[in-house]
């Protein structure tokens, strides 16, 4: 339960702000226009009745806190379709839709009409996705009536159905969602069990979803005063609103730091914070959050002694409350007004103030607010001299104390209990965590190692195709080179075959005179069989030119290889 107990105001229980749609359950309260542009060109083109169903679902969705008129028409276009297989599954849409609708007007008996409809047409149907829907608000609806044990109920059926799918965002959701209701029953521990969790299954996704862990996670801080490190969680949560330009996350921050401000005394601070998220939740006829607020600034106006201030905007909370007597906002707010007629003098107003207070109370089943709403109007009665009076007040508000004293000894046990069992689970959602990033890094690692093959194979590709294009150039450029060389040779034994043609010419008619002299004739043997050894050296540099042109003959004759050896010799 919320502890009321303190004189300083109280902590007011977690809102529910998380919103999402059938299809991609990834809209929240926030309005994404780019989706909605997205969506409304998608439902002009789509012609399938199953998709134009589940399109115009979404978008009712995710327009429903902003835009209320504009997301009733969707849901009447959806009622207006005409098709026996999906006229069932439009209709359930129909009643999450209306039930969505009544919930962020605050009329909380009309909400839980249509969303108890679509609860039961979807367990007959067995629509797991549009289950977890309608049991997580039907959870969130019962802790706004205060009805605990039916908002477990349907956390935990909303915990089942994600379960039954195969999405992690459903998931991380549903364990948000437990973990909410843990913390509003004032079991910190096991909330933030549950928000761990919740925040393990989303992994390093940046979402509104994690944003609201973060502020979550913050509130339970604030609920054991730890203010600083509430601090930090806020500003993380704040700059994921930011980035997804969330306005409703944004002002929902601004409203947690007023508070924190408020208990730290910061009543300038405060109001300055409170003011800056009014006019927000007043454009979107939030009656709970603009009564939130409304009486958080009368508290704010109380410690600064300017009662007439702050009983107007005690009465306007109370006018914005009413609607649901076992609001906690509407019990400090009555109050508060008891305490603003107090210091404005008015005892018999500020007595009303303080019984409206204790009726809220008494249905509520806080027995923190009631000890302080007693021990208050004790205190008036005396200052009244109405002792009999003050005198049974101060009874009853020692018997509550009793009763106090004895839960919070109980408490106290259930407390240890809960850390020893707790530890084990923090150890589970620790292991999960780790697995978590173990297979993210192991993902990441599988990435690089493909990359860093992919770009090795690439270099050596490269490499090698360098390699053969250098050979190719290389054995071009010898090719080149033999083909000069034969070419020069050739020119060069055609060169020599002419003058060595006139040498032997001449010296044969000279040989064969018979009148030479025998010196002569040794003398032009020489120089004849000299200029035929040339002549045999030319013709085989021309043989091997038609060799490597491929046009050499090889022509075989039969001679006498002692004299060719012995020719050779000489």
């Amino acid at each position: 339960m919320i502890n009321l107990q303190s004189t300083k105001p109280a902590r007011l229980s977690l809102s529910f702000i998380i919103i999402f749609s059938i299809v991609s359950y990834n809209s929240l309260v926030a309005q994404d226009q780019s989706k909605i542009d997205s969506l409304e060109n998608l439902l002009k083109k789509t012609k399938d009745t199953k998709t134009r169903i589940d399109v115009l679902s979404e978008l009712a969705l995710t327009i429903g806190y902003s835009n209320p008129v504009k997301s009733r028409e969707y849901a009447y276009q959806i009622m207006d379709m005409n098709d026996p297989v999906n006229n069932l599954i439009g209709i359930v849409k129909v009643y999450n839709i209306f039930g969505y609708l009544f919930y962020c007007k605050g009329a909380y008996d009309s909400a839980g009409i249509y969303l108890n409809r679509a609860w039961e047409a979807e367990n007959k149907m067995k629509l797991f996705e549009d289950q977890f829907f309608t049991a997580y608000w039907l959870g969130a609806l019962h802790i706004r009536l205060s009805n605990f044990e039916k908002s477990e109920h349907y956390f935990d059926s909303a915990l089942q159905a994600a379960e039954k799918t195969n999405n992690n965002d459903i998931k991380a959701r549903a364990n948000l969602g437990l973990g909410v209701y843990y913390y509003t029953r004032g079991d910190y521990v096991k909330g933030l069990i549950y928000y761990l969790r919740s925040d393990s299954l989303l992994g390093s996704k940046v979402s509104i979803v994690h944003a609201d862990i973060l502020q979550n996670i913050g509130q339970v801080h604030h609920a054991l005063d730890n203010y600083k490190l509430e601090r930090v969680y806020l500003e993380k949560a704040n700059k994921i609103y930011a980035v997804l330009h969330d306005q409703y996350g944004l002002n929902e921050i601004n409203l947690r730091l007023g508070s924190i401000e408020q208990l730290e005394g910061n009543y300038k601070q405060a109001e300055s914070y409170f003011r800056l998220a009014l006019p927000y939740f007043k454009r979107q006829r939030d009656n709970h959050k603009t009564g939130e607020i409304m009486t958080y600034l009368g508290e704010v106006k109380l410690q600064l002694k300017q009662y007439n201030m702050s009983l107007a905007f005690f009465k306007n909370a109370i006018s914005l409350l009413k609607s649901n007597p076992a609001d906690v906002m509407l019990l400090r707010s009555y109050r508060g007004l008891g305490d603003a007629y107090y210091g404005l003098g008015q005892f018999d107003a500020a007595v009303h103030g303080y019984s409206d207070a204790l009726a809220i109370s008494d249905h509520l089943g806080e027995l923190s607010s009631k000890s302080i709403t007693l021990k208050k109007l004790a205190h008036l009665y005396a200052q009244e001299g109405e002792y009999i009076n003050a005198y049974k007040i101060q009874n009853e508000f020692v018997l509550v104390e009793d009763s106090l004293n004895k839960i919070k000894s109980s408490k106290l046990i259930h407390e240890m209990e809960a850390q020893y069992r707790g530890e084990k689970e923090r150890q589970e959602v620790e292991l999960l965590r780790t697995k978590n990033q173990l297979r993210e890094k192991k993902v990441k690692n599988q990435r690089m190692l493909f990359a860093l093959s992919f770009t090795g194979i690439l270099f050596l590709a490269l490499f090698f195709y360098y390699l053969y294009r250098v050979n190719q150039r290389s054995n071009k450029k010898l090719k080149e080179l033999d083909q000069l060389r034969s070419r020069f040779f050739t020119n060069i034994s055609h060169e020599f075959r002419t003058p060595l043609t006139l040498i032997t010419g001449p010296v044969e008619n000279k040989l064969q005179q018979s009148d030479l002299a025998d010196e002569e004739r040794r003398e032009l043997g020489l120089i004849h069989r000299g200029a035929v050894q040339l002549l045999e050296l030319v013709d085989q540099i021309l043989d091997l030119s038609k060799l490597e042109a491929g046009a050499f003959k090889l022509n075989v004759t039969e001679s006498n290889i002692y004299s060719f050896l012995e020719s050779q010799a000489s």
